[in-house]
């Protein structure tokens, strides 16, 4: 099986970090899927910090890349990135790739909170500042400051592909277009069917033009939500 950084398939433990930090720290693996600190996390990892976080995944649509966790199942809370990268291709996250529940565990829903990612998250589709997809996860008291360059679309502030709970969040920064049309752009999330509460976005929603291409961000763009099949409630957007 393909492996972490950490040389494992699936952690399952518990790291506390007790507030020390992880510094320039290069995870290159263009050629695998699931990419970042951790393949999959079904445990925790709390109190711990990033500085200069470099992680690059696999092109492939079905690749998850997250600078923490690839694939998150169980907790990560009060966590920290600074001047972090992470690239892929779908399902791209500065925290993590995808948020979901386990199928087959009853009980296992993904929990992030107290966390934060400053730099550049760059992919084509499903791209989050903080995840690029969940799935009845929870993500409270995030805090993105990031640069995110989207190629297709489903690009967010906090979470690109949004089926769960955002909460009590904020974003700044901005989401520009690498490709010729991108749609489902939002401050907070991009596409949401789930719930959207309490954030504030002061994110700068961007056309890109040279005298070649325009760039456009044309469809289903939102200072909070792109496109909105959830509920949104007590949130503020100020950014362009």
């Amino acid at each position: 099986k393909k492996k972490d950084a950490a040389d494992s398939t699936v952690f399952w433990g518990t790291i506390d970090g007790q507030n020390h930090t992880i510094s320039n720290l290069k995870i290159w693996m263009p050629c695998e899927n699931n990419v970042g600190f951790f393949y999959a996390l079904v445990g925790t990892v709390k109190n711990l910090n990033f500085d200069r976080l470099e992680v690059t995944g696999d092109s492939k649509e079905t690749a998850h890349v997250g600078g923490v966790a690839a694939r998150l199942i169980g907790t990560i809370e009060n966590v920290h990135v600074t001047n972090g990268f992470v690239q892929g291709e779908k399902r791209i996250g500065g925290i993590a790739g995808a948020a979901m529940r386990a199928i087959g565990y009853s009980g296992f829903k993904a929990s992030i909170k107290n966390v934060s990612f400053q730099g550049e998250v760059k992919g084509a589709v499903r791209i989050g500042g903080i995840v690029g997809e969940t799935d009845e996860a929870t993500i409270d008291s995030a805090f993105a400051d990031v640069n995110i360059i989207v190629a297709d679309g489903y690009a967010g502030g906090i979470v690109g592909y949004n089926d769960g709970v955002i909460a009590r969040s904020r974003t700044s920064g901005s989401i520009k277009p690498s490709g010729e049309s991108v749609g489902n752009a939002g401050g907070i999330a991009g596409y949401s069917e789930g719930s959207v509460s309490r954030c504030v976005s002061m994110m700068d929603l961007v056309n890109v033009s040279n005298s070649y291409v325009d760039f456009l961000l044309d469809n289903d763009i939102g200072g909070i939500v792109g496109d909105n099949q959830g509920t949104v409630s007590e949130c503020l957007a100020v950014g362009t």
